[in-house]
């Protein structure tokens, strides 16, 4: 864990070199940061100690990636998930995915959007 938010505040999971730009954008959030150096193995234990019941997954691959291990991991509550990687769409240089997540503005808006009680 990196950032503790208060009980119940939303999760917002970096995965791997997505780190720095999530602290970046949460920095004035009321949010707990977990980080995952990789996806597998998923500590999905360490997401339900949260208490979270909305959860951002940003990821520095496709969308969704990891989504089912999130839901898995909280199978048996009710939760949001809200995945944040590279779009679905055929890239044909890796300054593409570079600029997916070259800005944190967009990643915070993102959130705001799907979770507007919890991101103002």
């Amino acid at each position: 864990m990196e950032r503790q938010g208060s009980q119940g505040a939303p999760a917002v999971i970096a995965v791997g070199p997505m780190l720095d730009r999530v602290l970046e954008a949460t920095a004035d959030l009321d949010v707990t940061v977990l980080y995952a150096t990789t996806v597998m193995p998923f500590y999905g234990w360490t997401l339900r100690d949260t208490g979270a019941s909305e959860v951002v997954l940003v990821e520095p691959y496709l969308i969704g990636t990891s989504a089912s291990e999130v839901s898995g991991a909280l199978h048996d509550r009710p939760h949001r998930l809200l995945s944040l990687g590279v779009r679905n769409m055929e890239l044909k240089s890796t300054r593409h995915r570079k600029i997916t997540f070259a800005h944190t503005g967009s990643m915070l808006a993102a959130c705001e959007t799907a979770f507007p009680d919890s991101f103002r």
